[in-house]
């Protein structure tokens, strides 16, 4: 018999012995596992007295939730256990009653999708995720910081980038609402920057926040992408990152970023974003 139940510290154990058997050994559960089992909303279920699964639900903002990290223990697959998790953890975030419920998963992950998309899950969006290493600038200035949370937002909420979002802001394998609470965020921790090629987002990437760094929203001025490119590459460079990478919304033109010489990550080709339809 198998029963779901919240992770526990003593846990932690036998969450890492499953995670060791993700995509050739390597998982990034380890690297948010303290941190999750601090927070709150980590699931495991239980059978016979040994963790056979984990998931995880993530509270981005208030009422705001992100569905993710389900695993299922390597020798227990292919038993309905990861379906049965799954849609336990669907009727607690429910029971929540968020404003905004999604997750996201690879294309290739096929068995996954016929789940998510049995339990209700409707596409949102479709991303290109792409990569590159940071180099050294060439003579460019250095973009300056914006701080006001009103100009920030009104150049978010009216950007092409975020009407091909569909309102979301992507980063880390997270993918956020465009909200004014979550600009304010970015502002106040000096993430946003504006030069000539135009206004951007960078953070530190989740998995590896010391080397690589993600962008989270950009608005190129007319014809300069490349310009802007370059800008983002030099707040890298200056920030000591050695890799830049982007959720690229489908309806982008990806040809101006691989002239900038991003390239899509290796494994697969899409990003796929659900969304939980919610009565309001």
């Amino acid at each position: 018999m198998v029963r779901f139940r919240e992770a526990h510290q003593q846990d932690k154990e036998e969450i890492l012995r499953i995670a060791s058997h993700t995509w050739e050994g390597w998982d990034y559960v380890p690297l948010l596992l303290d941190n999750w089992l601090k927070e709150g909303g980590l699931f495991v279920a239980e059978a016979a007295g040994r963790i056979v699964g984990m998931t995880k639900t993530t509270t981005l903002s208030s009422g705001e939730l992100w569905l993710e990290g389900l695993r299922v223990g390597e020798e227990y697959r292919h038993q309905g256990i990861g379906e049965r998790l799954a849609k336990f953890q669907l009727e607690e975030a429910l029971s929540r009653r968020p404003y905004s419920l999604g997750l996201s998963t690879g294309e290739i992950n096929r068995t996954s999708i016929k789940i998510i998309e049995r339990m209700g899950f409707r596409l949102l969006s479709t991303y290109a995720r792409l990569l590159t290493k940071v180099r050294k600038p060439e003579g460019l200035p250095f973009p300056k910081t914006l701080t006001s949370v009103r100009e920030v937002w009104d150049l978010v909420k009216t950007s092409e980038f975020l009407r091909f979002s569909h309102g979301l802001l992507p980063g880390n394998w997270v993918f956020y609402q465009a909200r004014e609470e979550k600009i304010r965020e970015f502002a106040s921790s000096g993430r946003v920057w504006k030069g000539k090629g135009g206004v951007f987002i960078l953070q530190p990437h989740r998995y590896d926040p010391q080397n690589s760094s993600e962008i989270i929203f950009f608005s190129p001025s007319k014809g300069k992408v490349l310009i802007l490119l370059e800008e983002i590459n030099l707040v890298a460079f200056q920030g000591g990152f050695k890799e830049l990478s982007c959720f690229l919304p489908e309806s982008y033109k990806e040809e101006n970023f691989a002239e900038g010489g991003f390239k899509p990550e290796s494994g697969f080709k899409y990003v796929l974003v659900y969304e939980y339809p919610l009565r309001t």
